[in-house]
């Protein structure tokens, strides 16, 4: 009888031996969840303190942003969109511009964008110039509001816009062109003493007047922009520069030349401007230079010294295409 107890007891050593093992592990799991316990307890009072604190910071942001950013942002909505407005008046201005040169007008701020965009606009500019520029288009143009062109280049523009009203167009261009040249040359060479007024005599080559409206509108890039829609500026300047101020004679006329006054043509004779079309594009262009050479002459007198700058980088650049031209 005893043999078979021990043999059971034999059998039974490795299932005790584990469920021992078990237990241990039971009690090292339990020391563990109670340490974990003790942890969290002694640790949830800060911890529920740092989320209240974290939720208070989050009301406040919420409170700061509902009476001050919301505001602000909803205060700059309409700013954002009158820039959206301007974006897409000057991107519709550009397309203009374009569409204006092509049928042979210099694109002016002053004609309003309803006038230029119309389907007959060719009738409608100078039926709208008549309409509103007066006896002396005042209400176009700024000539006689600019305090640094002199009264001579004011009273030879009143005398082209009348003349312009007696249809006397080629007459027009011919007074008010030379009358340009004359109120540069006064700005540019004599009054303000710059580097050109050292030449023996005053120089009457198209080079100089080129070098002029290449300052003009390297001004104009600085920010005082003399045109009411500053969009059309590098316009003008391609207009000006290409057909205005460039050499031309009876075989070399180019065909927007006989729509855009060349003077060179106006003064020794080389073109007759007997249209009204050509007459309009002429004194629209006086304006923008007499507005540029005012400009040009408030830079001066505040800053000598950054046109003594451009000056000198015009002297460089006409150097490099010298140079590039020999080559």
């Amino acid at each position: 009888m005893t043999e078979p107890r021990d043999r059971d007891t034999l059998a039974n050593a490795p299932l005790s031996s584990f469920a021992v093992d078990v237990a241990s592990k039971l009690q090292s799991v339990d020391r563990i969840a109670h340490a974990v316990v003790k942890a969290i307890n002694e640790n949830i009072v800060p911890l529920q303190a740092s989320l209240q604190a974290a939720s208070r910071v989050a009301q406040s942001a919420e409170r700061a942003f509902q009476t001050t950013v919301k505001p602000f942002l909803e205060g700059l909505q309409p700013a954002l969109q009158k820039v959206r407005e301007a974006h897409v008046q000057s991107t519709v201005a550009a397309k203009v511009g374009q569409s204006l040169e092509k049928a042979g007008w210099f694109p002016h701020g002053a004609i309003p964008l309803s006038v230029v965009t119309k389907d007959d606009f060719e009738a409608a500019i100078p039926a709208w110039i008549d309409a509103n520029g007066g006896t002396d288009w005042s209400s176009i143009t700024k000539v006689h509001d600019l305090s640094t062109v002199g009264q001579p280049a004011k009273e030879s523009f009143a005398t082209a816009v009348s003349l312009y009203q007696s249809q006397k167009y080629n007459a027009a261009l011919r007074v008010i062109f030379p009358e340009i040249e004359a109120c540069a040359f006064e700005a540019f060479y004599r009054a303000l003493g710059i580097s050109w007024s050292r030449r023996s005599k005053r120089p009457t080559r198209l080079l100089e007047l080129q070098d002029v409206i290449r300052l003009l509108w390297r001004i104009g890039s600085l920010g005082a922009l003399f045109d009411a829609r500053g969009v059309w500026l590098p316009q003008q300047e391609q207009i000006i520069r290409d057909f205005c101020y460039t050499d031309v004679d009876q075989d070399n006329v180019l065909p927007a030349q006989l729509h855009f006054p060349n003077r060179h043509a106006v003064a020794h004779g080389v073109l007759r401007y007997d249209c009204q079309k050509a007459c309009i594009n002429g004194l629209l262009i006086a304006d923008v230079m007499f507005r540029g050479i005012h400009a040009a002459n408030v830079i001066f007198q505040k800053s000598p010294s950054q046109v003594e700058d451009m000056l000198r980088e015009l002297r460089e650049d006409r150097e490099t295409q010298r140079s590039s031209k020999k080559s």
